[in-house]
């Protein structure tokens, strides 16, 4: 068994963010581009973020860090980054390859009780298969505090799997919804974002009647991601940034039985 963590950490030299946040892809997993497809294949980031705990903050910037690859200089073809955030506009800085937004004023002041999104549309994508960092820097304060840089950074982590097998054989890879021949001995998997079984498969003899033995690794990630279509918590629940009820709420017509979520911030 193996352990993977995914980093969503400040970095090391800079303090702790004032802002949570989340990321989300659509499509998700990005795809990556043919290799010598005239145009990139291109995709979206949603960040959502938040104040969580109750202090204001004042902020002067917040940047979005996309690794710019190959096709680098097709960054300015992405649409106007835009946000949520009252007052405060964004644009790609073409000299560091980051999207910055910025507020009207010297700096614009995040409450616990505002949150915010930020949309990258239509990023071009490279043809190389893997994953990449996002970091969002952020220059912020709370009260009379000087301003200071700090970053989070958004990345899946990896896996390194090493097996041995015969010259007999064929010998298949699977795990997820992903199924490869193999005809080495090692593979890195990255972009792991939740706990994964892997399987090596081999098959050798009379293909009628073949031979086959299963190899099995087993994965674990802390702080997976996670997607789930019916969830049941028995005590309380905690959404972390900010901490929220979960509220059902039933209609008067009790002719239907459709009822509808909603959420109230936890003081």
């Amino acid at each position: 068994m193996a352990v993977v963590t995914n980093c969503d950490a400040a970095a090391t030299e800079n303090p702790e963010p004032l802002l949570s946040y989340t990321l989300t892809t659509d499509p998700d997993p990005l795809k990556a581009s043919p290799e010598h497809a005239e145009e990139p294949v291109t995709g979206q980031l949603l960040i959502a973020g938040s104040r969580a705990a109750r202090p204001p903050m004042d902020v002067e910037w917040i940047k979005v860090k996309v690794p710019a690859g190959e096709m680098a200089p097709d960054l300015a073809k992405a649409e106007n980054p835009r946000t949520t955030l009252d007052g405060w506009t964004g644009r790609l800085n073409a000299a560091t390859k980051e999207f910055e937004f910025t507020p009207t004023g010297a700096y614009g002041t995040i409450g616990p009780d505002t949150g915010f999104t930020i949309q990258l549309s239509r990023l071009p994508i490279n043809h190389k298969v893997g994953t990449a960092p996002i970091t969002i820097p952020e220059r912020s304060r709370t009260g009379d505090d000087p301003f200071a840089n700090r970053s989070t950074t958004f990345n899946g982590g990896e896996v390194t799997l090493t097996w041995e097998r015969s010259d007999i054989g064929e010998f298949e890879l699977l795990y997820g919804q992903t199924s490869e021949r193999v005809t080495d001995t090692t593979r890195t998997i990255t972009g792991i974002t939740a706990d994964t079984a892997f399987y090596l498969r081999g098959t050798a003899g009379d293909p009628s009647n073949p031979v086959i033995r299963t190899l099995t690794a087993h994965v674990t990630v802390n702080k997976p991601h996670l997607t789930t279509g019916n969830l049941e918590v028995q005590g309380a629940a905690n959404l972390i940034g900010r901490p929220t009820e979960l509220l059902t709420v039933w209609p008067n017509d009790p002719k239907t039985s459709e009822s509808s979520l909603s959420t109230k911030a936890v003081d």
